[in-house]
C-alpha cells in the first residue's frame, strides 16, 4: 500500500515512466524465463530498427531511465541484473540514446563462478554498477543504428 501512496505522490510524468519501466522490465523477466537469451536479444535489437522511425523528441534525460528501471525492478520478483540491463537499454534505444550492454563473467575459490550485465552510456556506467572491474566481459551489444 505505502508504494502505491508514494506512486500517486509522483509528478505524472514519473507516473508514466514508472509504469512502462514496471511493465517493461516484468515482460522482459518473464520473456528470459521463457526465450532463449540470442532470441530475446535479437528481438530487442529489431526492435531498436523499428523505434527508429517512431522516437519523439521528448527524451527522458538518461538517469531518469536509470531511475524508473531500478524503483521498477522492485517490484518485480527475480529482476536481474540482465533484466534490468535489457529494460534500461531498451528505454534508452526508444528515446534515441545510444547505449552498449555488457555481460561480464569471474570466478574466484569463495564465490565460484559469477555473471553480470550492466549498460554504458557515453563511457559510464548507468545500470549495473560500479563493481564491474572484476568482471570480465564476455559480450557487448550495442543499441546503434
Amino acid at each position: 500500500m505505502d508504494r502505491l501512496k508514494v506512486l500517486f505522490r509522483l509528478p505524472a510524468s514519473d507516473r508514466i515512466l514508472l509504469l512502462r519501466a514496471a511493465w517493461l522490465v516484468g515482460t522482459i523477466r518473464i520473456a528470459l524465463y521463457f526465450v532463449p537469451f540470442r532470441s530475446l536479444l535479437f528481438r530487442a535489437l529489431k526492435l531498436h530498427e523499428d523505434d527508429v522511425n517512431r522516437r519523439t523528441g521528448s527524451a527522458q534525460p538518461v538517469q531518469k531511465l536509470a531511475w524508473a528501471v531500478t524503483v521498477a525492478s522492485r517490484w518485480v520478483p527475480k529482476a536481474t541484473c540482465l533484466t534490468q540491463a535489457l529494460a534500461l537499454q531498451n528505454l534508452l534505444s526508444r528515446s534515441g540514446y545510444q547505449s552498449k550492454l555488457e555481460i561480464g563473467v569471474t570466478k574466484d575459490h569463495k564465490t565460484g563462478f559469477e555473471a553480470h550485465a550492466w549498460v554504458v552510456w557515453e563511457n559510464h556506467i548507468v545500470i549495473g554498477g560500479p563493481q564491474i572491474a572484476r568482471y570480465t566481459v564476455v559480450g557487448s551489444w550495442s543499441n546503434a543504428a
